[in-house]
């Protein structure tokens, strides 16, 4: 096992002096479980993590009916339109399409990174090429549909999908701009968003209209996103940024940036609405699900009240449910989470 690691070091290293980054695939933070998904009719849920095992639960009585082995960790899981396929994102960069009906493997695309779901329109949108290319893909065939290219010495950090899947946004990886004229930071700033405001690094939030491909949007910005501890969703012609780092933002049309307070301080696990209505965070056994309107933003907290002893158990994915009734969360501990949209955690089973 220690010469296994120590390969995969070198590996690392052979890769940075030749100037090729490794894939900026999603595996779990703290072990346990990292990804969470509900079937559109809200029958099935799919759980995965670190145990590299995919789980099928029934919805209702929360019991594992299947458990399908990966060999690699899991990092992000979707349902397509009419829950025919199911998407696993593993650490390799890898996205494999299931068939929902005795979950064979129906398709294997191998350069695809930080999946983001467009269920109801049954796109995806997906990052390659190392983050200098955004696709977006059937979700029943993995057929390219859309693909754009990242201006030149830029990464792709995350991307979205709107609702219809007709508008593709990417959110660069951060990049040196010391001469960015940032103006002054509010008074009122959090000092971990000041800390960014003033780090000399900036990123370009590009939008695409994904029927023919064409930008309708570039903007540098002052904030950068933590890897795959940030998060995007739609609202309206707005683009929500939340995650770790953040206490949320939104980005306007011209793009000027609006801080939305009240969605929580150091909250890994994140995960939005097939309606992008709702937007939820959760930290250590603890978060918030949001609402985010025009004026702001809703906000209410959640707790887990049967806390586990030993190591803290932190929030690593969230899923809704049919009409956003049910709200999913997975942790660390390898538990799943269920709660109202009004926060009141439900039940909680461990997952193995």
């Amino acid at each position: 096992m220690k010469s296994v690691r120590w390969l995969g070091m070198v590996l690392v290293a052979a890769l940075w002096v030749l100037g090729v980054e490794p894939v900026q695939a999603r595996r779990p933070r703290w072990g346990g479980h990292g990804a969470v998904a509900v079937s559109p009719d809200g029958s099935l849920i799919a759980v995965g993590g670190a145990g590299r095992t995919l789980y099928v639960l029934d919805a209702e009585s929360m019991e594992v009916t299947r458990r399908i082995w990966q060999g690699v960790q899991i990092g992000a899981l979707a349902f397509n339109a009419d829950g025919t396929r199911l998407a696993v994102e593993d650490e390799t960069g890898a996205i494999v399409l299931f068939e929902t009906e005795g979950f064979s493997q129906a398709r294997n695309l191998p350069d695809a990174d930080m999946m983001f779901a467009a269920t109801p329109a049954n796109r995806m949108a997906v990052i390659s090429a190392r983050g200098s290319r955004a696709s977006v893909l059937c979700m029943t065939t993995g057929d390219e549909f859309r693909a754009v290219a990242m201006p030149e010495g830029v990464r792709a950090g995350i991307v979205a999908l709107n609702r219809g899947g007709t508008r593709l946004a990417a959110l660069s990886l951060p990049f040196a701009d010391a001469d960015a004229d940032r103006g002054d930071p509010p008074e009122d700033m959090p000092q971990n968003d000041a800390r960014m405001f003033g780090d000399g690094n900036s990123s370009r939030l590009l939008v695409w209209n994904v029927e023919d491909g064409a930008a309708a949007r570039d903007h540098t910005l002052w904030y950068t996103p933590s890897g795959d501890s940030s998060a995007l969703a739609w609202s309206g012609d707005d683009l929500i940024v939340f995650g770790h780092r953040s206490v949320g933002l939104r980005i306007g049309a011209d793009g000027t940036t609006t801080r939305l307070d009240g969605m929580g301080h150091h909250m890994y696990g994140r995960g939005s609405s097939a309606d992008h209505a709702l937007v939820v965070m959760g930290g250590m056994a603890n978060g918030s699900i949001n609402r985010i309107t025009p004026e702001g933003v809703e906000t209410v907290a959640f707790r887990i009240a049967d806390r586990l002893r030993g190591w803290p158990e932190y929030f690593a994915d969230f899923a809704f449910g049919p009409e956003n009734r049910q709200v999913y969360g997975v942790t660390s501990a390898s538990r799943l989470i269920r709660m109202s949209p009004g926060g009141r955690v439900e039940q909680s089973v461990p997952v193995y």
